[in-house]
């Protein structure tokens, strides 16, 4: 009875202080007229922004988002006009911060939009060879094969621009679950979309991106690094300069786990057009194989503390996390004060 009257005075508060954030006018001028950006990546925090600015200390001017995923909560502070430095390990997150953080001003033209469609003959058919019959109608994959051998005319940030349309394109079609973790032959999640409204949508996403774009003064920037890993070959964490970590990372809980691997392998394949990267024959939906661990019950102290040691030059820190996870709450604490902070949760 006690966690439910808990849990009822904490929405209540929450309603509250996120009605005040939207009463209040932070956003930079830059900023006034964007579209909201819209995402449909598993955990992202879109519904929390409001949330997580509220609670973001007074006079923090830089953020560094660790684990940027979709990037929402990295745009959301571009927009109230801090220098944003976003990170992600999976390519299709490297290239939406690049797309919309750390990019300023480039666009794709309506030109550049109609070439990226046009049929190629020189086109390759992995998607359509790889993948056939599972998670698009036919002729979809046809489309995928086209529109991505198209996109290596572009280069910079238009490039960036593209696969995140592509990307996007090919998670949110019509009756799909919104990942490629489940095979689509035959139980219904297979993507309804038929080409011309693949292509489309397509369209739309880059018309969309476009409008996303701005300058909010600040030299931002994107990497493609796994903060988490000790054997990363470049350490990102230690040397960044900012107020601000925001870390959103993956988590265990009693339930399950995610494995971005997974439930992203088809476009994280697509970003490369599958280079370097070997299949896995006996997996139903054809993922890559890959060494990269996923966290467990098991190793998730040992995650956390890895990635929270090594930010302890950066001031504040704001951590996303949820209840049944792992470490559990009280772990948690004792976690963030062994790497020098005090905590509120």
């Amino acid at each position: 009875m006690n966690t439910e009257l808990n849990r009822i005075h904490f929405l209540l508060e929450a309603e509250a202080e996120l009605c005040l954030a939207r009463e209040t006018k932070d956003n930079i001028e830059a900023a006034q007229d964007l579209p909201p950006y819209i995402t449909n990546y598993i955990g992202s925090k879109q519904k929390l922004v409001d949330w997580i600015w509220v609670h973001t200390p007074d006079g923090v001017r830089s953020v560094f988002d660790a684990f940027s995923g979709s990037a929402v909560v990295g745009y959301m502070y571009k927009t109230k006009g801090l220098r944003v430095i976003a990170n992600d390990r999976l390519r299709y997150g490297y290239h939406i911060a690049r797309a919309i953080i750390e990019n300023n001003s480039v666009t794709i033209s309506e030109d550049e939009l109609k070439d990226l469609l046009k049929a190629n003959p020189k086109a390759g058919d992995f998607v359509q060879e790889t993948f056939r019959g599972k998670f698009f109608q036919s002729g979809v994959h046809q489309s995928i094969d086209n529109i991505r051998s198209n996109i290596n005319a572009l280069q910079g940030y238009k490039k960036d621009i593209a696969l995140f349309a592509l990307a996007k394109s090919c998670i949110s079609g019509s009756g799909s679950y919104g990942h490629f973790a489940s095979s689509s032959k035959g139980n219904g999640k297979q993507r309804a979309d038929t080409p011309s409204e693949f292509t489309d949508r397509f369209q739309k996403n880059i018309t969309r991106i476009n409008s996303l774009i701005f300058d909010n003064g600040k030299e931002n920037k994107a990497f493609n690094k796994d903060i988490a890993s000790a054997l990363a070959d470049v350490e990102v964490l230690p040397e960044v300069k900012v107020d601000l970590a925001y870390f959103d990372p993956p988590y265990a809980t009693e339930f399950s786990t995610t494995n971005y691997d997974t439930s992203y392998h088809f476009i994280e394949g697509l970003m490369t057009y599958w280079k370097g990267l070997e299949i896995d024959e006996s997996s139903r939906v054809k993922k890559f194989l890959t060494d990269h661990k996923t966290v467990t019950q098991a190793n998730s102290e040992e995650f956390f503390d890895g990635f929270l040691g090594k930010a302890k030059g950066i001031k504040h820190w704001i951590i996303s996390y949820r209840d049944h996870a792992y470490p559990n709450e009280a772990k948690m604490k004792k976690l963030i004060e062994k790497n020098g902070k005090q905590s509120r949760m």
